[in-house]
């Protein structure tokens, strides 16, 4: 090709164009057009090599794309397999450690967690059961010790109401330390005592002489709390009860009345009968709390003087009254005139005997009845 273009190229210098013609037509074109041929054909090959490499490609992209989609799945799959496992290790032994301390805080302490892990978790799981047994063995004696002050407290409020009336009571629980006084305008006084009690007992040993005066005094309490009355105190073998103390009450003459017939009855059939002296009174008199230990409720003023005295003036069997009750029971209940008798501390009085409801009396309520000996 290159000798050829160089006579082609020297005919055209010298000019002869009509000779490099004919050697372009007749030598250089065939080898062109086979030049040209083989070119294509070559392209044709290439082409066909650059059609089976693209349909490669194109079947690796494909495989490429189907491994990373497999890859993916693959991948989503192990983090749901993390998730849940997890899940198992973390999240759902957090709840049921969760669960158990709010059942642990609502008292339940029975409940227990149970977790296999063998990490942090396991070792606060078993803290919570420990804790719960401990909490559970603690409530239990906290209730234990609950229930013997509980048992404690009913036991401290009987005594309370057995040394003091239950008002009283009550006033000193809300402030210990005020100072109880109180004036009552009308409380009535019933003083007892038991007539012959020191010959009597002289015979008697210590314990039979305390079963005696508690089984006597303790039928008297029931007396006074059925009749409303309110016990004072006993000293030795005399017995002391008010009616209108610590509170006043409806007709409390009328009260200390009733208790006194009805202790006369329960003296006359008690261990073979027991005589009995009793006074009563009423008007107005001071009562109030004496001590800081071994706490009195007592009351003082010339009514409980006087029914003092009317007792130990008395006559065993009889219920000595002065003219303040006789005039507050006149036309229900029958008197016997004693006449006028000197107290001491006092003076001369005028003094009436009780001798019963109206009705139950009969001529006892005209006429004096011979004293009991």
């Amino acid at each position: 090709m290159q000798e050829i273009a160089r006579r082609a190229g020297s005919l055209r210098e010298s000019k002869d164009y009509k000779s490099a013609g004919t050697i372009a037509r007749q030598t250089f074109l065939p080898i062109a057009l086979r030049m040209q041929r083989g070119a294509y054909s070559k392209v044709q090959v290439i082409e066909a090599e650059m059609a089976e490499t693209a349909k490669s490609t194109a079947l690796a992209y494909e495989a490429s794309r189907e491994m990373v989609i497999a890859s993916a799945l693959v991948a989503i799959g192990v983090a749901f397999l993390l998730g849940y496992a997890i899940s198992g290790s973390l999240i759902w032994p957090v709840r049921r450690i969760g669960r158990t301390l709010n059942a642990i805080a609502g008292g339940r302490f029975d409940v227990r967690v149970t977790v296999p892990n063998r990490d942090e978790l396991g070792d606060l799981a078993r803290n919570v059961n420990a804790t719960s047994q401990r909490l559970g063995e603690l409530y239990a004696k906290v209730e234990a010790q609950r229930a013997e002050l509980a048992t404690e407290h009913a036991r401290s409020e009987r005594l309370l109401r057995n040394l003091l009336p239950e008002q009283i009571a009550a006033r000193l629980k809300d402030d210990p330390t005020q100072t109880i006084a109180d004036s009552l305008p009308l409380v009535a006084i019933l003083f007892a005592d038991i007539a012959g009690f020191t010959p009597r007992a002289a015979k008697m040993t210590p314990e039979e002489i305390v079963n005696f005066l508690n089984g006597l005094f303790s039928v008297f309490d029931e007396l006074a709390q059925r009749h409303g009355l309110e016990k004072i105190k006993t000293i030795g073998d005399s017995y002391m009860v008010a009616a209108g103390a610590p509170e006043a009450c409806d007709d409390p003459v009328h009260r200390v009345a009733e208790m006194a017939l009805d202790m006369l009855d329960v003296a006359r059939t008690f261990a073979g009968g027991v005589d009995i002296r009793i006074g009563l009174h009423a008007g107005p008199a001071v009562a109030g709390v004496i001590g800081h230990q071994k706490l009195f409720y007592d009351i003082w003023g010339e009514t409980v003087n006087i029914a003092s005295r009317m007792e130990s003036h008395g006559e065993p069997g009889r219920i000595q009254a002065t003219k303040p009750v006789r005039d507050q029971l006149a036309g229900r209940y029958g008197f016997v005139p004693r006449g006028q008798i000197h107290i001491d501390g006092v003076g001369p009085m005028q003094t009436w005997w009780l001798a019963g409801r109206l009705g139950d009396t009969g001529p006892q309520a005209e006429a004096p009845s011979r004293p009991r000996t």
